[in-house]
């Protein structure tokens, strides 16, 4: 069986149908899909529409199961792409209201969404999803450098007024480091989200499928978030967006990985970690780091075997970093689970 995840659920927010002009996977299918995979929140982000699961889930009895909130996908092809959810459909506008992104700086994009936010449901959460795809993402079009996490690019190179200012992420939530459907440029993305978390920018990440057909399913990665209620109808989107906003947030693709500090820094300059690393049966586990700031201090060797591979209490020397992030690898791809190696990785985690 599976490891237990008591005290999370498993979400995805980045999944598209046949209502994205690139996939063909039938939307009902991909709802059912969506429950085949176990999970029990996701946000629904076809390409430039406002796509709501809502009625299908009822149609099929789910909604004691599953969460599900409208979404949309802002896909420029000048800065990259945006998911924003839960999102108010209208839908006598084009797109059920989706933000128009031609001619807008990412301020404003980030705005449009939030305007379109569901107030009913606390409004919008904004994400930047896989932001370094092959050189034409977000972080790569605004020219993020990896050392200083801030803006290089010219906005009059991206068509944009000289004043407008590619650097403002204040409206930005949540980072998509880990994508499953592309896998495009993930190390880079993990590697510029610490670097905004080191020079005090904190988002939350995420790692989500990215979902276009049925050979590559919704849920891998999949993002599981600390509620405190996690049994069928005893959590809601509240829930769920109280732990986005607060970096409650574990990523996960076969392998579960959570951390928790058990005390102070200590005089000599380290913090007492307990890591635990679960996977099931079919997941490789080869390798464990905890990350201090940007720079791995502890590089330990995981075997395969028992669903808890690592369970214990780490020193971890931190140096003058102000937080921690605890990562698990397997080095076997865990076909025909999904084609890539098995991982799992926290959100940072502040040290006082």
């Amino acid at each position: 069986p599976p490891p237990p995840t008591t005290g999370f659920i498993g979400c995805d927010f980045h999944l598209h149908s046949d209502l994205s002009t690139d996939s063909q996977h039938h939307v009902e299918d991909a709802v059912r899909t969506i429950a085949a995979e176990g999970l029990e929140l996701v946000a629904s982000t076809d390409h430039d529409y406002i796509t709501d699961y809502a009625a299908i889930v009822a149609r099929v009895h789910l909604e004691n199961r599953i969460v599900v909130v409208a979404g949309d996908e802002v896909s420029s092809t000048v800065l990259g792409h945006f998911g924003g959810y839960p999102l108010a459909r209208d839908v006598d506008a084009a797109g059920a209201g989706a933000p128009v992104w031609f001619d807008r700086s990412p301020t404003d994009i980030f705005a449009a969404l939030h305007a379109r936010g569901d107030t009913a449901l606390g409004g919008a959460i904004v994400q930047i999803n896989h932001p370094r795809l092959r050189g034409t993402s977000f972080f790569d079009v605004i020219g993020l450098d990896a050392t200083s996490a801030h803006a290089t690019a010219s906005p009059r190179g991206l068509g944009l007024p000289a004043t407008t200012n590619l650097d403002d992420l204040t409206a930005v939530d949540v980072i998509e480091a880990w994508n499953g459907y592309t896998r495009g440029d993930n190390e880079a993305s993990f590697t510029d989200f610490l670097a905004l978390w080191d020079t005090g920018r904190r988002f939350t990440m995420v790692g989500n499928s990215d979902s276009h057909r049925a050979s590559l399913p919704a849920g891998a990665p999949r993002t599981f978030l600390r509620v405190a209620h996690d049994g069928a109808g005893a959590f809601a989107w509240s829930d769920a967006a109280a732990a986005l906003r607060s970096h409650q947030a574990t990523v996960a693709a076969g392998i579960f990985v959570t951390a928790e500090l058990t005390g102070p820094r200590t005089a000599t300059g380290s913090v007492p970690l307990h890591v635990r690393v679960q996977a099931p049966p079919w997941a490789s586990t080869s390798r464990l780091r905890i990350y201090a700031g940007r720079d791995v201090v502890v590089d330990m060797p995981l075997t395969t075997g028992a669903n808890v591979r690592f369970d214990a209490m780490i020193d971890v020397p931190l140096g003058a970093a102000r937080f921690v992030v605890a990562r698990a690898d397997g080095d076997l791809d865990a076909e025909p689970v999904f084609p890539f190696h098995p991982f799992g990785v926290t959100n940072p985690i502040d040290v006082p």
